[in-house]
């Protein structure tokens, strides 16, 4: 019989395996490492729910094992409205019965908030109380924690491949959990063709899981862009054929590297009904990842999907019921931000879905933590954010002071007093002679200031790494401040002045000193051009500095709209100026692989407010400025 079932495992006739390992498992300590090792992987549990009446009525019959199996159907599927409740009662009554993964269980519930709040000291006592009963996911988790650097006790990624390699080894029924480990070790030891073997060796083994971490590994680059198409379709459509919920994801991972929008009418169609067909099923089986594609398709109107906010919110709360920290953060800021949230859900809901996905290991939501806690809201959590999460965010919030870069400028002499009054009538104060530089060394200087004027015109022009582009221009204007004295790069820098002038945004105060630095060349070669350009850049110069005044005095609603869309006025602050750079590299680096085609800006908008606010601003995009102007 045991023989039988491991050929139940390894050809993913999970019914079969579980019922045949389920005949008087209570009696044959073979049968119950085996019923444990069926259930133990979320995939094999979702196909059981057909069976969900008779595994209940065994579970109350006062077998341990169905109550164990029962629990996991609500955990895995939440096919009910109280299935916390229902999975914690039945995991109880088999942790009482001497199940230690019940144990566990009972941990990631405390861990992860299902009963509304986490409890750090619970899901370590928990845990702790599995590993004495010699629960394999206690002791896989324990490996896993290490790995991811949540462990108490260091260790190194060789150590664990090294103790899960010998749990495997010396097992009766090794356990394919552990190849799964040694995989993940493996990749974090940059041994990347040993690893993909070990995931290959645990989709044999009954892991279905394994598929979809063979599929990534092996076939995408580190930035999970599929890179061998067929290759990749292959594996996940063999994880598929197996029923491995991740493996669902096969389309919607490949449409991040194709072009829509060039597709024909009647491929997008198909396109579109493959990725919700398939999202669908992967949601039903329990990933919880499926249903958040589908919010952000909803959300976006990406990918031939109408743009529909309730049908977004309504995937988002099936992601979120499973789990997904990503979906609660979506959640959270449809609520809070864009506004596009049900009737009902307001300020309430929203901090309590950004409260949940920093639970579940979300940290860009800390700062939104902790400001529905300072407004009032979030009091059911408010000994735990003390205790927990506002030591966290001061701790952050001077590490972020700390590494601030020095932006005193009293030693540059522009040329301007402190109330931005040009002060150069005549001459130069600092003329240039052959004694102070020659041409060899201006020469260079030119040069230096080229390599930032095409760098950063590059980056606009491919649109990429464009939080580099202030850097450059700021870099540029230092050269160019040695060479203003140079008769004969005047028209140089004119000419590179009026390219940069055309590409820089989002730094009013380096667009000023732009503007003084162009002002400074016109005077210098004033006979030789129009007075009008002058006097266009002395005004430029002039509500420029207003603006920045406005902004510096704290004066935002005073700063008057310029354009035909409204900004946020927080955009000519100084403290916005300090951190847009990183807070967009933040953002695009989360949109790795995302097509710039129609509905990018709005997963920009949000990445980008979502980096923003980590970094101390709060942001409304052009979106929530323009409620009535139709992006896309």
């Amino acid at each position: 019989m045991i023989e039988r079932i491991l050929g139940y495992i390894e050809d993913y006739q999970v019914k079969k395996a579980f019922w045949a390992a389920a005949k008087n498992v209570e009696h044959d300590e073979a049968k119950q490492e085996l019923f444990l090792q069926i259930i133990f992987f979320a995939n094999n549990v979702a196909q059981l729910q057909g069976d969900a009446e008779k595994i209940k009525a065994l579970a109350d019959g006062g077998n341990p094992y169905m109550q164990m199996a029962y629990a996991r159907l609500h955990d895995v599927l939440q096919p009910e409205k109280d299935s916390n409740t229902i999975k914690e009662h039945y995991y109880k009554m088999a942790a009482n019965n001497g199940i230690g993964d019940a144990y566990v269980h009972l941990a990631y519930m405390y861990r992860d908030a299902d009963l509304g709040e986490i409890d750090p000291d619970a899901y370590k006592s928990l845990m702790a109380k599995g590993q004495q009963h010699h629960s394999e996911r206690a002791m896989a988790q324990a490996f896993r924690d290490s790995l991811c650097g949540a462990n108490d006790v260091p260790c190194t990624p060789e150590m664990i491949y090294e103790g899960a390699k010998s749990l495997w080894e010396n097992s009766a029924f090794p356990h394919p959990t552990y190849l799964m480990l040694m995989g993940e070790a493996l990749e974090k030891m940059n041994r990347k063709d040993e690893a993909i073997k070990m995931y290959q060796q645990a989709a044999m083994n009954g892991c279905s899981q394994g598929f979809y971490r063979w599929a990534i590994a092996a076939y995408c680059n580190e930035n999970y862009q599929v890179e061998d198409r067929e290759e990749f379709m292959e594996v996940m459509q063999k994880g598929i054929d197996v029923q491995a919920a991740d493996c669902y994801t096969m389309y919607a991972i490949l449409m991040e590297s194709v072009d829509f929008d060039a597709l024909s009418q009647e491929e997008q169609q198909q396109a579109t009904k493959t990725l919700y067909d398939d999202l669908r099923m992967g949601w039903m089986l329990g990933e919880s990842t499926c249903a958040y594609f589908l919010g952000t398709y909803f959300e976006n109107g990406t990918y031939g999907f109408e743009r529909n906010a309730e049908e977004a919110w309504l995937w988002y709360s099936r992601g979120a019921n499973l789990r997904c920290a990503f979906a609660w953060a979506a959640m959270s800021h449809m609520a809070l931000h864009d506004h596009t949230a049900p009737e009902g859900y307001g300020e309430e809901r929203g901090y309590e879905c950004a409260y949940r996905a920093l639970a579940l290991g979300n940290d860009d939501l800390l700062d939104e933590v902790i400001a529905g806690y300072r407004s009032g809201f979030l009091s059911q959590h408010t000994a735990m954010i003390e205790k927990k999460w506002l030591p966290q965010y001061h701790n952050q919030l001077s590490h972020f002071v700390d590494d601030l870069p020095d932006y005193d400028d009293d030693d540059d002499d522009d040329g301007y007093n402190d109330d931005h009054e040009y002060q150069y009538d005549g001459d130069p104060e600092r003329e240039v002679g052959e004694d102070d530089c020659s041409t060899v060394t201006t020469d260079l200087i030119w040069q230096a200031c080229m390599n930032n004027i095409m760098g950063a015109l590059e980056r606009v022009r491919n649109q990429e790494r464009e939080w580099e582009v202030a850097g450059l221009i700021s870099a540029y204007l230092n050269g160019a401040d040695d060479l203003l004295a140079i008769p004969l790069r005047l028209d140089d820098l004119y000419s590179a002045n009026d390219s940069l002038l055309e590409i820089i945004s989002d730094h009013p105060r380096l667009k000023l000193r732009l503007l003084r630095c162009q002002l400074r060349v016109l005077r210098e070669i004033e006979a030789d051009h129009e007075l009008g350009l002058t006097e266009d850049v002395e005004r430029d110069v002039r509500e420029l500095s207003r603006i920045i005044d406005l902004a510096d005095e704290g004066r935002l609603n005073e700063i008057p709209q310029t354009g035909h869309l409204k900004r946020d006025p927080v955009e000519w602050t100084e403290q916005w100026e300090a951190v847009i750079d990183e807070a967009d590299r933040q953002a695009y680096s989360r949109l790795k692989g995302v097509p710039r085609g129609m509905g990018f800006c709005f997963s920009f908008w949000h990445e980008r407010q979502l980096a923003l606010h980590k970094l101390g601003v709060v942001w409304r995009n052009p979106h929530q400025m323009n409620p009535r102007v139709m992006f896309d």
